[in-house]
C-alpha cells in the first residue's frame, strides 16, 4: 500500500475496497462475481469523457487510486511533492526512459495506438524507440514488429500548461483548471449529449422581468434543436456527473501547482484494471516521475514567428502542433460512421440503455439520415455504444446498477 514517504507517482492505477478492516485492491472481474454494482450517472459521463469525483471509480464504495494519489484514511488525496521539488532530468533523459518502457512491453520501432490519437503521438513513440542501438535485442527485431499501445495522454504528458511558468494574478482557479474548464466549454458545441443549439443565459437575462416580478408578455422564439440519441432523463445523469465531477476536482486540485494538477488529470483518465489491457505509458509511474522532473522550459518554447507552443518536443521535431485526442478520436469517429452507423442504432435501441428508457431510438435515427447532424455527433454516439457494451458485459458477468 503506497504511503506518504513514498516518492510521487510511484503508485500503479488501482482499485480499492474496504473489507475485513482494510483497504484491499481489487479488479472488475472480482466486483462482478460479488454483484457489486456500478453508479449508473459516472458510467454515462464517460459519453462525455468525464471522470468520477477525485479518487473515487464508477463502482459503488469503491475507490480509485491513480500515479500521484495515496490513501488517506477513508479518501484518495493527491500525494505531497517532496519539498515542491521532485528535482530536475533533460527532456531527453526522460524520453530514453519512455522509450526503455516501450520496449518492454514490445516496441521494436513502430508504435501504433489501440485508440484513436494524433498519428504524430505514435510517429513521436516510434521515433523514440527506434533510437535503441542496432546491436541491442531491440534494434535487431524493431522491423518485424509493432507494438500495440493505449497512446491516450502522452500529449499532455510531454507538453507543458498554460501558466505553468507564470502566476495567475486574481484568478478564482488555478490556470490548469481555467484550461478546463475553458475546453470543456468550447466542446459544449462539439458532439456531445447537449443540444448544440441550446441558447446560454446571459448575465442581464434575470433582469428581464418587471418590477413585479412577473415576466414579459412578448413571446420567446422557438428553437429548433438537435434530434438527441439519449432521453432526457439520461442527458440530466451527465449534467449531473458533471457538476459532481468538476466540483470535486476544483476542490482537489485547487492548492496545487498546475503541472502536478495536469498529471493529476491524465492518470485520472479511464486507468486501466485489467493486465490484458494495451500498455499506457501515460499511466506507467515511472513515465510519469520522469517526464515531472523535466523543466517547464524544455517542454514549451516559442516559435521563430513569435507564437508560444506548449508542446515543444514535438513541435521542434515535425513542425507543427499536433490534434488534441479529442479532435483525433472525432475524426476517426466521422469516418466510420456512414459504414456502422445501421449496427449502432440496432445495438442501442435493443440494448441495456434502451431498456431503461435512456436511448431515444427516433432521435438517433433521424441523426442517421442527416449526414451532417452524424458528422456532428459521431463520436458522442460511438461513445454511446462503447458505454453500452460495458453495461451489457458487466450485467452479463453479475454485476448490477444503481441510479
Amino acid at each position: 500500500m503506497t504511503t506518504q514517504t513514498d516518492p510521487p507517482w510511484n503508485a500503479t492505477p488501482a482499485l480499492l475496497r474496504y473489507k475485513e478492516g482494510t483497504w484491499q485492491q481489487v479488479d472488475e472481474k472480482t466486483l462482478a462475481d460479488e454483484h457489486a454494482s456500478a453508479n449508473l450517472m459516472f458510467v454515462l459521463a464517460r459519453i462525455a469523457g468525464l471522470r468520477p469525483p477525485f479518487g473515487r471509480s464508477v463502482f459503488t464504495d469503491v475507490l480509485q487510486r491513480t500515479p500521484g494519489t495515496v490513501l488517506s484514511g477513508e479518501e484518495i488525496t493527491p500525494q505531497a511533492q517532496e519539498g515542491d521539488d521532485p528535482g530536475t532530468r533533460s527532456l531527453e533523459s526522460a524520453e530514453r526512459l519512455l522509450a526503455a518502457s516501450l520496449a518492454r512491453y514490445g516496441a521494436r520501432g513502430a508504435v501504433q495506438s489501440a485508440l484513436p490519437v494524433d498519428h504524430m503521438i505514435t510517429r513521436y513513440l516510434s521515433d523514440i524507440t527506434s533510437r535503441q542501438p542496432e546491436s541491442s535485442p531491440q534494434g535487431e527485431q524493431r522491423r518485424s514488429a509493432t507494438a500495440v499501445v493505449d497512446a491516450r495522454g502522452v500529449r499532455d504528458l510531454i507538453g507543458a500548461v498554460e501558466g505553468e511558468t507564470r502566476e495567475e494574478a486574481g484568478s478564482a482557479y488555478p490556470a490548469f483548471l481555467q484550461r478546463l474548464l475553458r475546453r470543456d466549454k468550447s466542446r459544449s458545441s462539439q458532439p456531445g449529449p447537449v443540444p448544440a443549439d441550446a441558447p446560454e443565459a446571459s448575465p442581464g437575462s434575470l433582469d428581464s422581468a418587471d418590477s413585479t416580478g412577473t415576466a414579459p408578455e412578448a413571446a420567446e422564439p422557438e428553437l429548433d434543436l438537435d434530434p438527441q440519441w439519449l432521453a432526457g432523463e439520461a442527458i440530466q445523469m451527465i449534467d449531473v456527473a458533471r457538476m459532481v465531477s468538476l466540483t470535486s476536482w476544483q476542490e482537489a486540485v485547487k492548492d496545487l501547482p498546475p503541472r502536478t494538477s495536469q498529471l493529476l488529470w491524465i492518470a485520472a483518465e479511464d486507468p486501466a484494471t485489467s493486465a490484458l489491457a494495451p500498455y499506457r505509458p501515460a499511466h506507467d509511474p515511472q513515465v510519469l516521475a520522469a517526464f515531472a522532473q523535466v523543466p517547464a522550459t524544455q517542454r514549451a518554447i516559442t516559435l521563430p514567428n513569435g507564437l508560444r507552443t506548449l508542446d515543444a518536443a514535438l513541435c521542434q521535431r515535425y513542425g507543427r502542433d499536433p490534434v488534441d485526442d479529442h479532435a483525433a478520436a472525432r475524426l476517426q469517429a466521422v469516418r466510420e460512421a456512414p459504414q456502422v452507423w445501421q449496427r449502432w442504432e440496432e445495438e442501442l435501441a435493443q440494448g441495456s440503455l434502451a431498456a431503461r428508457g435512456l436511448i431515444d431510438a427516433d432521435g438517433m435515427r433521424r441523426i442517421g439520415q442527416d449526414p451532417f447532424l452524424r458528422q456532428k455527433y459521431a463520436l458522442s454516439v460511438k461513445k454511446t455504444v462503447e458505454t453500452e457494451r460495458w453495461v451489457t458485459s458487466w450485467l452479463e458477468a453479475g454485476g448490477s446498477l444503481t441510479e
